[in-house]
């Protein structure tokens, strides 16, 4: 039965009308009239007309757009005409409106047939028991209800209910233990599989809701929370297995060690689906990531597994070969000049990131034999891709097993060195990363004791065809460099810069971008020994800085910027002369065209422009 006179139900029915239209004039009119006249006006009768439209409208996308829209109203910040705080709206109503809009509620939950228009009125139930939940207070009716949903024939109705404990967790936090233990038992167990999901995602969004000290009431769950999966797998069901382990990731996250005495059973089913290629990509990786999260909350369990670490290290290395299928000789990798495509969800990009992640946790002892049973034998493969792997394997666990492969960097350099000069580009691109990466976490011993193994074998790299390999050697150059001493540097510097101005004449900006970055890098580790450069390049970035560029050379000019202030602070002021004034007019118009790029280190740029341009102008 409406609570509200029939001239109301159907003014807001032929308003929701005009919020659908796919004419926007009529739907601005529309929205202009759901502020003005309800939402401002009259909350109580908007908030209970929506729920009266999930209860009776005709069509099941006016009852979902009904739902999604009372959730939106609900939530919005209202003065309480009471107590004159700000609150969401539905607590801002009067008592007797806000019980009459609860029993609507739950009715249209419970009648609802279509299971995607239940989810919609779910999700507006748990926004309206979160409000209650937040403020202390309850709503006795909710729980006594959802606990009979989660025994219902109905299968959509038993899912809907778990959907609601997972959305607010903390309506069953206070619930006896045995109560709540009992309603997850038979959620795990359900015949259909979409309500043993939601159960548990439900129980996961309540374990990440209890104290620590509860946690333990209810690890004789976790079983048959295991047992879910298999069923799954089975199935090739890519959907469920991947939510069904995005929820074993939160309850690994809260409590890794409740797994202990399944563990190994667990690690044997989770690299069961890494190594299933007839799987979705994020069902394989979201396995990974869950193997992942034990090495970052309880590296001891996993070091003390028998097979965890070697097979996670095979799978990882597998991923990581997963790259270019499409590209077999990298020349579209080569053409494109988008250096920041997302790569992230990416299955080599999920291999590598894990790598980094078990190096750092588990250690060098650990993560290293396993790991160079494999590197000698891929980097002599035939396949780029095994060898393109090896290469960023060792990128990824350098840091972390940096103490080990110190003692042993003879024998890592002479597996990458040679990458330099392979035949395919992207080969010698992750030699670049390699060396680039060695250079930052192995500094200042690398510099010290490798200089000349190092740059005269990454010098001629800048010499390669792929303008991508060219930019990269460049910027390996830069990790090398900025952890050198001048010393170090000094007998280089010729053919260094020398290849670097050529890549200033490339063709692709970023190439010339990389260049100016990798100058300006050396001219600061360099100091006065960069002097004797000094005519041969200030000159060329005096031009850059002068051009009028469109907004696509920005960040180009703002390399140069650097670049020259970098060179101006190595060479310093009596060198400087008569360009002091010119450098200090540059920058200062730069500044008043309010150059605003994407740059790496602005902070470390702007003190160097401002310690610049106190030298210069203490000079002039």
């Amino acid at each position: 039965m409406s609570v509200l006179p029939p001239e109301i139900n159907n003014a807001l029915g032929q308003l929701l009308q005009a919020l659908s239209s796919s004419d926007n004039s009529v739907r601005s009119r529309a929205e202009e009239q759901l502020q003005n006249d309800w939402v401002v006006q009259r909350p109580d009768v908007l908030l209970m007309g929506l729920v009266e439209q999930m209860l009776g409208a005709v069509e099941p996308t006016m009852r979902s757009f009904s739902a999604v829209l009372f959730r939106r109203i609900a939530t919005k910040t209202r003065k309480d005409p009471v107590k004159n705080e700000s609150k969401d709206t539905f607590l801002t109503l009067q008592q007797l409106q806000k019980l009459a809009i609860r029993e609507k509620l739950l009715e249209s939950l419970g009648h609802e047939s279509v299971s995607q228009v239940r989810h919609k009125i779910g999700d507006a139930v748990a926004e309206v028991a979160r409000q209650y939940t937040d403020e202390g207070e309850q709503w006795p009716e909710l729980l006594g209800a959802l606990f009979n949903a989660s025994q219902s024939p109905d299968a959509s109705q038993r899912e809907g209910a778990f959907r609601i404990f997972a959305a607010t967790p903390g309506i069953i936090e206070k619930q006896h233990d045995e109560t709540v233990k009992a309603a997850f038992t038979k959620g795990f167990k359900d015949d259909d599989p979409t309500v043993r999901l939601a159960a548990m995602e439900a129980f996961a969004a309540f374990f990440r809701s209890i104290s620590k000290k509860a946690l333990v009431r209810y690890q004789s769950l976790i079983p048959e929370v295991l047992n879910i999966l298999p069923p799954m797998k089975e199935d090739q069901d890519s959907d469920q297995l991947t939510k069904a382990l995005m929820a074993l990731i939160d309850l690994a996250e809260v409590a890794p060690k409740m797994f202990r005495s399944l563990f190994h059973n667990l690690v044997t089913f989770s690299i069961s689906v890494v190594q299933d290629k007839e799987l979705g990509d994020q069902t394989r990786q979201n396995a990974l990531e869950l193997m992942a999260t034990f090495a970052d909350y309880a590296p001891q369990m996993c070091r003390k597994d028998p097979s965890y670490t070697a097979e996670m290290v095979t799978q990882c290395l597998s991923l990581m070969t997963d790259i270019g299928m499409e590209d077999e000789d990298g020349s579209e990798w080569n053409d494109s000049e988008d250096l920041d495509i997302d790569e992230s969800d990416h299955n080599h990009v999920a291999g590598e990131q894990c790598m980094d992640r078990l190096a750092n946790k588990l250690g060098g002892s650990t993560v290293l034999p396993p790991t160079f049973q494999w590197l000698p034998r891929m980097m002599t493969s035939s396949a780029w891709r095994d060898r393109h792997a090896a290469l960023m394997a060792i990128s990824a666990i350098s840091e972390g097993c940096r103490d080990l492969m110190m003692g042993e960097l003879d024998k890592v350099l002479d597996l990458v060195v040679p990458a330099l000069r392979d035949p395919h580009p992207r080969v010698r691109w992750a030699g670049c990363n390699s060396l680039g990466q060695m250079s930052t976490d192995f500094a200042p011993y690398m510099q010290e004791k490798y200089h000349n193994v190092v740059l005269s074998n990454i010098i001629p790299v800048l010499k390669s065809p792929e303008p991508r390999v060219q930019s990269h050697a460049a910027a390996a150059l830069v990790n090398f460099c900025e952890e050198a001493e001048k010393s170090v540097l000094e007998p280089y510097l010729e053919p260094l810069l020398d290849h670097l101005l050529r890549l200033l004449r490339s063709e692709k900006r970023f190439v010339q971008e990389q260049a100016l970055s990798t100058i300006a890098t050396i001219a600061d580790s360099a100091e006065q020994a960069f002097g004797k450069y000094y005519d041969i390049l200030m000159p060329l970035l005096f031009n850059v800085l002068k051009e009028e560029q469109s907004k696509e050379f920005r960040l180009l000019r703002a390399k140069a910027m650097e670049c020259a202030t970098l060179i101006a602070l190595a060479v310093g002021k009596e060198r400087l002369g008569g360009d002091a004034l010119t450098l200090v007019q540059l920058l200062a118009n730069v500044q008043r065209k309010f150059l605003i790029v994407k740059y790496e280190k602005p902070a470390k740029l702007s003190k160097k422009i401002l310690q610049t341009r106190t030298i210069l102008k203490r000079n002039t």
